[in-house]
């Protein structure tokens, strides 16, 4: 249909490649605002989440080339639950979906179901 086209110009248009992010940096801060949504390219990304004052930082998840990440807090409009950190010694290369495209999807997924 035409609106499928028009999404999907629109998501081409604005899917952003981010910078080459070396290893230790943060990707995602828990407890940040939720404004997009990452998709792996390259390289591998660890999970960390602040369980409690007593049990501190874990390691909760590996997130792995080709997969995304940071749509929970999209989903939910909420913040961010975990921290993502680059853990790949050769960095990663990551895509950004802003938080309006990735509604957008949502909601026309939601509507083609209907």
């Amino acid at each position: 249909s035409h609106l499928c086209i028009q999404i999907q110009k629109e998501l081409v248009s604005s899917l952003k490649k981010e910078r080459a992010f070396q290893k230790g940096d943060c990707i995602i801060e828990q407890g940040g605002t939720a404004n997009c949504l990452y998709i792996l390219e390259q390289g591998e990304c660890e999970v960390f989440k602040k369980v409690s004052e007593e049990e501190g930082v874990k390691k909760v998840n590996v997130v792995e080339q080709g997969t995304c990440f940071g749509e929970l807090g999209l989903l939910h409009d909420c913040p961010r639950a975990a921290s993502v950190i680059c853990s790949s010694d050769d960095g990663a290369v990551i895509w950004r979906l802003d938080r309006s495209i990735f509604r957008k999807l949502v909601m026309f997924a939601g509507a083609s179901k209907e």
